[in-house]
């Protein structure tokens, strides 16, 4: 989706101020400067590549001020942007958040994904103890080691010839390759996967804000269908979910959103806890005038999120509610 060419330029202005203060090392004006840029863009965020841009910006930021959590969250809001899905620096800078929270199991994941993607380029250029972990995830020289030590122990115990043991060498090899074609393979259908629903994601969306309620909520649907139960396990469909209830907000049919509201809390669980889930339910909440429960559930995302939630102007009402 293309911005106003006139609010697309004053963003480029801060973001260019921003960087000149990046340069001089003052962080904390760069920051707020980014912010001031991201505040500029309407709507949903999510829809703008620019946005992606702007986000990985003040995740880089907080990386370098040793914010890691805060980085994080910065990090996977850029990848929910388009432009941001599959991006390997974003999934390189998540995983590496990870490796500094000592969460070396979500590391890896995102590592493994970066190396997939754009093999060893992000990697060359940074600490080697990156590369060590996927290493161990692939496990390419644990099992290339345990080839070896089968050849040592036939050679002594069975005293087999070189050619039996070259063959064992080979046919391991062979598994090693193996194993990790499929890898590729698994992740090129994941990434096929992610990218159609991203498309189907962003032209149900442009429907909905063209208008067309019934036909967006219909290809919407039509999404729903794709996954396989158990639907809650998987990650894309916690967007979907959020969307669905999102419009149903929007179009204040609230008994429909309050029906979906409890499976928000039950998918996607290996997501970030970045209180978007209590943001949603509190403006449910808020909407439908319970503004107790909305207040309880602003006060947890706001502690969640650093008070990122609330930005922007259309946001302002919720804002203000937490400082009564």
């Amino acid at each position: 989706m293309d911005l106003d060419e006139n609010i697309y330029d004053e963003i480029v202005k801060l973001c260019n101020e921003a960087e000149e203060y990046e340069e001089r090392c003052e962080n904390e004006k760069a920051f707020d400067k980014y912010e001031e840029a991201l505040d500029l863009i309407p709507g949903d965020i999510e829809e703008y590549e620019i946005s992606s841009l702007i986000l990985v910006s003040m995740g880089d930021l907080m990386f370098i001020e040793d914010d890691h959590k805060q980085a994080r969250n910065y990090y996977f809001d850029a990848l929910n942007c388009v432009g941001g899905i599959g991006n390997p620096y974003i999934l390189f800078s998540i995983g590496k958040c990870f490796y500094m929270e000592n969460n070396f199991e979500k590391a890896k994941e995102y590592l493994i994904k970066t190396y997939m993607l754009d093999g060893m380029d992000l990697f060359y250029n940074d600490d080697n103890k990156y590369f060590d972990l996927i290493e161990e995830l692939v496990s390419e020289h644990v099992k290339l080691n345990s080839a070896e030590e089968t050849k040592d122990d036939a050679l002594i115990e069975n005293n087999k010839s070189l050619k039996e043991v070259e063959d064992k060498s080979i046919e391991n090899e062979k598994g090693v390759k193996e194993s990790k074609d499929k890898l590729v393979k698994n992740n090129k259908l994941l990434k096929q996967m992610e990218d159609q629903f991203f498309k189907n994601k962003f032209k149900y969306m442009d429907m909905f804000e063209e208008g067309d309620i019934d036909g967006a909520l219909k290809l919407l649907w039509e999404v729903w269908e794709w996954f396989p139960e158990p639907k809650v396990e998987q990650d894309l469909f916690y967007l979907l979910v959020e969307d669905l209830i999102n419009i149903y907000i929007e179009t204040k049919k609230f008994d429909l959103a309050n029906k979906y509201i409890s499976l928000l809390f039950v998918a996607g669980l290996k997501r970030v806890d970045d209180g978007t889930r209590e943001f949603i339910a509190g403006r449910l909440a808020y909407e439908q005038g319970e503004m107790s429960l909305a207040k309880q559930l602003f006060y947890i995302t706001n502690s969640k999120s650093s008070g990122r939630m609330f930005r922007g102007k259309e946001n302002k009402k919720y804002r203000e509610l937490i400082k009564k």
